[in-house]
C-alpha cells in the first residue's frame, strides 16, 4: 500500500506540474526504499 501511495503522489505531481524535477524524482526514489523491498522504476513519455 505505501508503494501504490507514492507512486500515486508522483504521477499527480507530475501531471499537475508537467515535468520532473531532480528532488520529485529522489523522493519519490527514497519513499520506495524505505519500504524494504527492490522495485525496478521504469519512466516512459
Amino acid at each position: 500500500m505505501t508503494a501504490y501511495k507514492s507512486v500515486t503522489t508522483f504521477v499527480d505531481s507530475v501531471r499537475d506540474k508537467g515535468y520532473i524535477t531532480p528532488t520529485m524524482y529522489n523522493d519519490f526514489f527514497e519513499s520506495l526504499q524505505s519500504t524494504g523491498n527492490t522495485y525496478e522504476i521504469n519512466l516512459e513519455h
